[in-house]
């Protein structure tokens, strides 16, 4: 190997000295170093012709190189640490030294030398991927051993061509050592390297292959088994390389041949790199064959058999048993597949002797005795068997001496072996009867005497080989059916109840929609019910796992129509067993296999109709509790389930029984376990606990997927459409047993199908509640995988409940074609469902959920229905589906409980509400009581403890389920149940009927239903109908009369109760009747009166205090009662409605309760989230989903309405130092209502801003807002391109700033256009476009202007800016300015008039003194803080108001004053507009929140960040041009990250846990190189800089919180993120961005004159200045999301940055 050395004209040697620097700079990595060590070396060019000079070389240069080879490797050995053009340099380097290298190991003749040199280059490259260098130098290497080793031997001839010859009697152990190292990273680089290849180079690597083979004997047997496989591998990579490329040219199939035979032969049996390799061979195999290319089809095929085969034996190995390793099963199956194929393509090519010798070789394979008992038989070969001598008889006219039985060929094998195949064979022969009958008939026979003949044929054989053929993947379940049809010709008794059942499993496997299934269920039913109990015959030892895993199908799929006799089945094997009842009830208890799936009772009436068996007993609960005595978790789960309200068992209770339970490390403990969680998290969700709920719910989940796991081994759980169980295997085949005789009745057996029905079930539950919480995307998810599971498995029942929860998920979505689908979907299959044997209630319950989503759905705009006809027909279709739930067949389950001779009694309820309903309840909030005398009495209810009830002639709800659980009957607790299902399912029914009567304006029959859905929640009897005459008053004259009459029954929905089962529900009528009382309050309504109108606003505030405490964990219902609370506090204060609450209380007024509620509506499905995160965080902690990690997060709503003052005060006091700003827009159906109760001009919508400070009482406005104007659209042309999306949907936004969205939709197809632009048109297009973009940035400034001015005036829209610091002169100034006003106002807001004194003061009195003060308070319909004349307005004393307020202005001008920041609390409906770049606020250093709780949880972490601790990503797709140098700014700063290319997902996602800041600038939010839900799973998270189009938009999702970046990463804890609203392009956004760095990067100090810290947001507004092209299109689209940050520094300035200094930014 001779240097590659370049002539330099100076051959003297350097010194040591220099060769020292030559190596320091070769280890710091200097430029030009390969042109300065060439120049050193250039001596080795020169010929060495004596010894003193050869000498005299090595002296002088061996060191250096020495050094030199040691540095270069362990340089170059670490890719991931060096720059790929110092590589290139270091790589020319480590050539030239191994050149010279050389050239010394030949003076001193020691080649080893230069090998060991030349392997560490290889490795080298090989780290590098620099395959074709690698290959290159490895056959070098190779060459270089052989010449070696031949100067040893005596004789210089060899038989190899690449590898010197092993000499047996010499010590090659070093020369094997050198090549094992060699020889694999040589296949390694051929391998890589993706270049197709010459033929001769494939022969090479064959010839070295096998030649390598013969040397790795010499090492020992682990290092040997090592190299081999390694070999092996990059083997089979390259032979399939090979295999790709056999279209070419023939000689390469020969060639991949010999690679095959010699990759077989050397592998490892079971080695996992030739499974690939198979199935290559497999797919040349098949395509050859379709070519007709049979000799090579046949020997791709035998190849891919023998490799199979190879493998299988492998796993074999490794397995114990025959079912424990399924890997073995798939691939003998795919062996059997391919040897199918291949006796076809023999059959038409070589005839019936090849395909007799092949076969025959297969068979002596299977046939070996560790082989055939532990495989089922080849079941495809079989029939490919018989399918050809049927074939060959066919052309033949005599066909008696034609055709040979495949069992023949095994002679010489086992009889075990011999009876599977011909028992195939003989199915086969059967099933192909039609094609030649007599033939297959006389084949038949000839099996059938052969099988007698060896003693075979019995009903056991039978059934052992349908146990083998169910192993058999797809086709074995079909083959087993016919092969149990031959062992019930054989069978009786028990064993052919065994079979029928049997042949019932297997039919559900391949056919589940059969009804075969459920006659063969019923067929042996009968002949278990046939033999008598004394019958003596012997039990099989698995009757009781194959009767549970057919009660558990039958669950499964919602029949209950065998139930009965199959308990009947059970209770005479107990009999026959002598083992006492009581211990089957407990078995069947544990397992939950005493009702179906999704069944709202736990217990089914089929089990309570066997009281003829176990006796009355049976109806006791003491009975249950008895039989469940030696288990305490069964006693504990029973309490449970079966509690409605109260009852001993605590949660504390549940926890530690589940505790003790999954610490057993059991299937039935963790099965237990499961339920015991699930049945809990159905109880808390059904108190409206949902919260709390969830993590029982995951740990439920979380149980049950393990335990589906083990019964579905190959199950593959993954998010993304269509993914759902794949099995390879029969899910029952360890029904499969009969060696003994014994029956095993203390087992808990679980079936496949038991899990199955669980998964399903918490999968539901899991989606159900997260769709409460407001997450739609989890929702999505889980429904979706259990709907495609369903689908999949062919469950109609569980395809029927996750379609219509998707569909009403769709529904809230806004996504209505898709809700449509899953709906009308869910309808057919309820249609097309065997109503035979269904559970009938169910059935209801399923018709009646159905039918109210999709009455739903036709009130929202969908287009092909009218809105009156929508309206007409959700109405039909409500009043169809009550009077369906109020069928006899629901009322004879259901009845009304009540009390005589001290005995619960159940009789029909058909009576009427009649008479006076007294019962009264205090208001804790109020202290005004209604008038009227009551008669109470104190119930103690079964939540325990006395609460006012109705009078003694009537009782309650909560009355009834007192006296249930006094009766001690478990028939009554089921019948409890059953009942709250159905007032469940009719309050629904009832408000989707009333919402519609509503919109219909039919305002008296919407009150009817109100009425009527407070008697079905809280009447003792669901079938008394209130009728009109109980509930309304027939003339005026009898109002009052009427208000006696059934005011009580308000009050008994107005009870707060803890542990109720109906409290959401009670929340949604407390708020629809409170929504029309307020409605209607001033419309004349003398000719059809109603009660609602009359019911003081001190009660419905009372009411909905008590809704808003009752569903503060439904985020829907939660919102619209907070939105409905604020309305009325805030028209209060306008005397529009009398006060709603006592003013004895100090601490809090009026607005105190206006601007509470008004924060509570916003971001409230964020909220949820963040508790959800926060508790998965502390569930991960602890290894399971039981945490309480949001236990230290502030609540959203006190757990009593007795607490609420209290919450209220402390939400006040707790409030950070920091200005909060809530905003939203109240539109239709609020601006109606407003319009009647204020006598006002129409609005399309209203703006609610409330001003939240601790040091302040707060301030609130309710404006009317008009549509702002636009001012025409530019014609932006087509985009053919990607078309924009609006990721709001559709707002309110929409009706009172509609050129917005248009605007937003022209600069995307501006900004799309830039990007596609060609280059012939690019100076004109780049014009055009610039000018557009310069158009529609004007119409949006004017459209910021227009808003402002339009909606806040001039004076309210300082209401939005931040408090001044030090400002103790303004509040003292402000005081002596109220006193002075109080001759003429009353009520002055001091808060208020410092606001607008600091506000005319910087932005002056534009349009004079008293127009400003004729806004501030004469605005007609501008409702506020009190503020109001004595008298009436004047002039004077107008003008007087004015000069005193001109008089302060001046003062406060002269002081010396910086703002503070604000924090933008946006509802999400309104988050789309740039607050920020509103006049008023452009100089505001402003941050965003999705809602206050969030900033209160931000509060509660660091909030510093260095800008310097920074990982950057620019440009990571390489498309972008920017002007400012930013990669040179951040090497200048020393920050880490990547440029041009983005680092792995887990790189990026540790750089944001352990970094203060990440800057991302590219396109888009950068959630291509990091999802936004990896963002979520983060612990912690960085400050996030996102320079890209659209980073901090936000995508609506109907009624569930938005999805976007800030969120994701405000949920991973970050705390700023600053964004983009829309796509931006150009020189602006790069400015912007600039600024920003600088002025972090230079400017992380405080200001010495003001002791203010400089903020991470402070520089923002200063920053948009630099957008001096599109200030608005460009510079409003940045915005902060976030805190109030500090950034951290270490140096103190006297002197800030100029480039944006704190003195500019921190305001005037």
């Amino acid at each position: 190997i001779s240097p590659k050395l370049n002539p330099k004209p100076d051959f003297g040697a350097m010194t040591s000295s220099e060769a020292d620097v030559l190596i320091s700079d070769l280890s710091t990595g200097k430029a030009g170093i390969h042109g300065r060590i060439s120049a050193y070396l250039l001596v080795f060019k020169e010929p060495l012709k004596t010894r003193s000079q050869k000498l005299s070389l090595i002296t002088d240069y061996y060191p250096f190189l020495n050094r030199a080879l040691t540095l270069l490797p362990r340089k170059l050995g670490h890719p991931s640490k060096l720059n790929e053009k110092f590589a290139s340099e270091w790589f020319a380097v480590y050539r030239l030294c191994f050149g010279c290298i050389a050239v010394i190991s030949r003076i001193l003749m020691k080649p080893l030398l230069l090998l060991d040199e030349g392997f560490k280059m290889l490795r080298c490259f090989s780290r590098w991927r620099r395959w074709e260098d690698g290959e290159r130098e490895g056959l070098a290497i190779l060459k270089g051993i052989k010449e070696i080793y031949m100067q040893r031997l005596p004789v210089s001839v060899t038989s190899n061509l690449y590898l010197p010859d092993l000499d047996a009697d010499a010590d090659d152990a070093g020369d094997a050592a050198l090549l094992a190292k060699t020889v694999p990273l040589l296949f390694a680089c051929a391998a890589n390297n993706k270049k197709p290849k010459h033929p001769d180079q494939y022969h090479r690597l064959y010839h070295i292959a096998t030649e390598f083979h013969t040397w790795t004997r010499v090492l020992d047997k682990d290092p040997r088994q090592l190299v081999l496989e390694e070999q092996a591998s990059h083997l089979a990579t390259f032979t399939i390389l090979l295999v790709g490329e056999v279209d070419q040219f023939d000689s390469k199939f020969d060639l991949a041949s010999k690679f095959c035979d010699l990759i077989i032969t050397t592998s490892v049996q079971g080695s996992p790199h030739l499974t690939k390799l198979c199935d290559s061979l497999y797919q040349i195999g098949v395509r050859m064959y379709s070519n007709k290319e049979f000799k090579q089809a046949s020997e791709a095929l035998k190849l891919h058999c023998q490799a199979t085969w190879l493998i299988i034996e492998g796993k074999l190995k490794e397995a114990e048993t025959r079912l424990s390793n399924y890997d073995s099963l798939e691939l003998f199956g795919k062996w059997c597949e391919a040897s199918t194929l291949l006796l076809q393509v023999l059959s038409q090519s070589e005839g019936t002797h090849e395909v007799q010798g092949v076969i025959k070789d297969w068979a002596e394979k299977w046939a070996a005795e560790h082989f055939s008992n532990r495989l089922p038989g080849p079941i495809s070969l079989v029939e490919q068997w018989v399918e050809i001598q049927v074939k060959l008889v066919k052309g033949h006219e005599n066909g008696d001496d034609v055709g040979t039985l495949l069992g023949n060929l095994f002679l010489s094998s086992s009889k075990v072996s011999r009876k599977k195949i011909l028992q195939q064979e003989l199915l086969f022969y059967v099933q192909m009867q039609n094609d030649n009958p007599n033939f297959c008939k006389r084949m038949q026979m000839m099996i059938k005497d052969l099988l007698e003949k060896d003693g075979f044929g019995t009903l056991i054989d039978w059934l052992e080989e349908s146990s083998c053929l169910r192993l058999c993947g797809v086709r074995g379940p079909k083959y087993c059916t016919q092969c149990l049809s031959q062992a019930l010709e054989v069978a009786s008794g028990h064993q052919l109840a065994v079979a029928y059942c049997l042949r019932s499993l297997c039919t559900e496997e391949y056919e589940p929609n059969s009804e075969k299934v459920f006659q063969d269920i019923q067929s042996a039913l009968a002949v278990w019910s046939s033999i008598p109990t004394s019958d003596g015959s012997m039990v099989p030892e698995n009757i009781m796992k194959i009767l549970y895993s057919v009660i558990d199908l039958l669950s499964l799929k919602g029949r209950v129509d065998f139930h009965c006799t199959i308990y009947k089945v059970m209770i005479k094997i107990y009999t026959q067993r002598g083992v006492s009842l009581n211990n089957l009830l407990a078995k069947l208890w544990e397992s939950r296999r005493i009702s179906h799936a999704l069944c709202p009772s736990p217990v089914h009436e089929a089990f309570m109709s066997l009281s003829d068996v176990f006796g009355e007993k049976l109806k006791l609960t003491e009975f249950w509790i008895e039989c469940f005595s030696k288990s305490q978790p069964l006693v504990v789960g029973f309490h449970n389930n079966f509690s409605s309200s109260q009852s001993n068992i605590t949660v504390h209770n549940v926890e530690e029984v589940t505790s003790a339970l999954i610490s057993s490390v059991s299937e039935s403990g963790s099965y237990l376990a499961g339920y015991m969680y699930y049945d809990l998290c159905e109880k808390l969700v059904s108190n409206g606990r949902s919260i709390e709920a969830l993590p029982y719910a995951m740990e439920a989940h979380r149980l049950r997927v393990e335990l589906f796991k083990q019964k579905f081994p190959w199950s593959f759980e993954g998010r993304g459409e269509g993914n759902h169980v794949l099995v390879c295997r029969s899910v029952a085949s360890e029904l499969w047993s009969f060696d003994t005789n014994s029956c095993d009745l203390d087992i808990c057996y679980i079936s496949p199908w038991n899990a199955l029905q669980c998964y399903l079930e918490s999968i539901l539950q899991v989606g159900v509640i997260h769709e409460i919480l407001g997450n739609g995307a989890e929702a999505e998810y889980f429904l979706d995988r259990g709907k495609s599971l369903s689908c999949s498995h062919s469950l109609t029942l569980f395809n029927i409940v996750f379609s219509s929860f998707l569909g009403e998920l769709y529904h809230k979505k806004q996504r209505w074609a898709s809700a449509k689908k899953e709906l009308q979907s869910s309808r057919e299959l309820l249609k097309d469902s065997i109503i035979d044997g269904f559970c009938s209630k169910c059935k209801v319950i399923l018709e009646v959920t159905v039918t109210h989503n999709l009455a739903d759905l036709y009130q929202s705009p969908i287009s092909e229905i009218e809105s009156a006809s929508a309206e007409k027909l959700s109405t039909d279709l409500y009043k169809e589906t009550l009077a369906k739930l109020h069928t006899s067949e629901w009322k004879k389950s259901i009845a009304c409980l009540e009390e005589q001779d001290g005995t619960i009694l159940v009789k029909d309820g058909n009576s009427q509400l009649e008479g006076s309903i007294e019962c009264d309840f205090p208001n804790t909030l109020c202290k005004k009581e209604f008038p009227w005398d009551l008669d109470l009495q104190n119930c103690v209810v079964s939540f325990g403890g006395d609460v006012p009830c109705i009078c003694k002639t009537m009782g309650c709800w909560h009355c009834l389920t007192g006296k249930v659980t006094k009766s001690g009957l478990v028939t009554d607790s089921i019948k409890l149940k059953w009942e709250l299902v159905h007032r469940r399912l009719s309050l629904k029914l009832l408000t989707g009927l009333g919402k519609c009567l509503e919109n219909d304006g039919q305002i008296h029959e919407a009150c009817e239903i109100i009425f009527q859905s407070i008697s079905v929640l809280v009447g003792p009897n669901p079938f008394c109908r209130a009728s009109k005459s109980t509930f309304l008053p027939d003339t005026m004259g009898k109002e009052i009369s009427a208000q006696r009459k059934h005011i009580n029954l308000y009050h008994l929905m107005g009870r707060e109760i803890p542990g109720d089962m109906l409290n959401v529900e009670r929340a949604v009528i407390l708020y629809n009747l409170c929504w029309l009382s307020l409605k209607d309050r001033k419309k004349d309504t003398s000719n059809n009166p109603h009660v609602l109108i009359d019911i003081p606003i001190s009660k419905l505030v009372s009411w909905l205090m008590l809704a808003f405490v009752l569903c503060r964990e439904v985020p829907a219902l939660f919102q619209k009662v907070s939105r409905l609370l604020a309305a009325i506090f805030s028209l209060s204060t306008s005397s529009v409605l009398e006060a709603p609450l006592s003013t004895s209380c100090k601490d809090l007024c009026g607005r105190h309760w206006v601007c509470f509620f008004h924060q509570a509506s916003l971001g409230i499905q964020f909220n949820y989230q963040f508790s959800m995160k926060e508790v998965q965080q502390g569930a991960d902690t602890k290894g399971s989903h039981m945490a309480s990690g949001a236990q230290s997060l502030p609540r959203l709503a006190p757990e009593s309405i007795l607490n609420l003052k209290d919450f209220v005060k402390d939400f006040f006091e707790g409030l950070p130092g920091t200005t909060v700003i809530c905003l939203s827009l109240l539109g239709c159906p609020y601006t109606s209502m407003f319009q009647e109760l204020l006598s006002c001009s129409s609005a399309p919508a209203w703006i609610m801003v409330s001003r939240l400070n601790p040091k302040n009482l707060p301030i609130h406005i309710l404006l009317p807002v008009h549509s702002v104007p636009g001012d025409g659209v530019t014609n932006s042309g087509e985009n053919d391109g990607v078309q924009w999306r609006c990721p709001w949907g559709s707002t309110v936004v929409d009706d009172v700033a509609p050129n917005f969205r248009m605007l937003l939709e022209e600069n995307f197809n501006l900004s799309n256009y830039e990007l596609a632009s060609s280059p012939a048109e690019k100076k004109d297009h780049i014009y055009n476009v610039w000018e557009a973009r310069r158009r529609i940035d004007d119409r949006l400034c004017t459209l910021l202007k227009n808003l402002e001015d339009s909606w806040f005036g001039s004076t309210l829209k300082y209401v939005l800016l931040g408090e001044v610091s030090n400002c103790k002169d303004l509040d003292t100034l402000c005081e002596n300015l109220v006193r002075k006003l109080k001759s003429q106002f009353t009520d002055i807001d001091s808060s208020l008039l410092k606001v607008i004194v600091l506000g005319v003061s910087k932005y002056g009195f534009k349009g004079g003194t008293e127009q400003v003060m004729l806004e501030f308070c004469l605005k007609k319909g501008c409702f506020f803080s009190d503020v109001h004349f004595k008298d009436d307005h004047c002039a004077d004393e107008l003008r007087g108001f004015a000069s005193k307020l001109h008089e302060a202005v001046k003062k406060v001008k002269g002081f010396n004053r910086n703002i503070k920041p604000i924090i933008l609390v946006p509802d999400f409906d309104v988050q789309m507009l740039p607050w920020e770049n509103l006049p008023v606020l452009k100089n505001q250093e402003v941050y965003r929140m999705p809602s206050v709780w969030s900033i209160l949880a931000a509060y509660r972490n660091e909030r510093k960040v260095n800008p310097l601790d920074a990982y950057y990503l620019f440009n990571p797709d390489g498309s972008l041009n920017c002007k400012p140098d930013f990669d040179k700014l951040f090497r200048d700063n020393k920050l880490k990250g990547k440029v041009g290319h983005a680092p792995p997902t887990e790189k990026l996602a540790a750089a944001l846990e352990s970094r203060d800041l990440f800057i991302y600038i590219g396109h888009g939010d950068g959630s291509l190189y990091i999802p936004n839900d990896r963002i979520e799973r983060l612990r912690n998270c960085a400050g996030a800089f996102l320079m890209g189009c659209s980073s901090a938009s936000l995508k609506l999702d109907g009624c569930y919180v938005p999805r976007g970046p800030p969120l994701s990463y405000l949920l991973a804890g970050s705390p700023v993120i600053f964004g983009n609203l829309w796509e931006v392009a150009g020189l602006d956004i790069d400015k912007f961005t600039h600024a920003m760095l600088v002025s972090w990067f230079k400017d992380r100090s405080y200001r010495k004159d003001c002791d203010q810290r400089l903020m991470i947001g402070t520089c923002m507004s200063r920053a948009r200045d630099k957008c001096s092209h599109f200030p608005c299109l460009v510079g409003a689209s940045p915005v902060c999301y976030g805190v109030p940050t500090e950034l951290k520094g270490t140096m103190e300035v006297a002197t800030p940055s100029t480039e944006l200094s704190p003195t500019t930014c921190l305001g005037k």
